[in-house]
């Protein structure tokens, strides 16, 4: 057929990721982004098994979520413990430092988070776990 391109059903930057999180969620209710536009944004910091053969190695992943995504992950209420598991896209900031350096940090965007499990300190109750995502 002349003209016509297979198309891929790959997203080259989906990353799955479960790990538990290390803090409260921080939530902005506003902040620029791109020029004059604001939208809200929700920020966590996940620890993962960095290493399947040794479970006492742990790297410590910075994750964003931005506009309904946020609002939807804020009101879940999660606390530092909840074990997640959510589905992103990797993005790099560049940025200039204080002592004008520059600087490269990584985030991972949130499109979706579900909750895989409670943290110790909340009493065990039986619930399902909430999926969400800006659709």
């Amino acid at each position: 057929m002349a003209g016509m391109r297979a198309r891929s059903n790959v997203d080259e930057n989906r990353c799955d990721i479960e790990g538990r999180l290390t803090a409260d969620p921080t939530f902005t209710p506003d902040k620029k982004k791109r020029g004059t536009q604001t939208a809200p944004f929700i920020e966590f910091t996940m620890a993962v098994n960095s290493n399947p053969y040794n479970r006492r190695t742990t790297a410590y992943l910075h994750a964003i979520a931005w506009g309904k995504t946020a609002e939807k992950i804020n009101a879940m209420e999660l606390t530092k413990g909840y074990g997640v598991n959510i589905i992103a896209g990797y993005q790099t900031r560049h940025i200039k430092t204080d002592e004008n350096a520059a600087a490269v940090y990584g985030d991972f965007n949130v499109k979706k988070l579900r909750i895989l499990s409670l943290p110790a300190s909340h009493e065990v109750e039986e619930e399902e776990s909430e999926d969400v995502s800006a659709d």
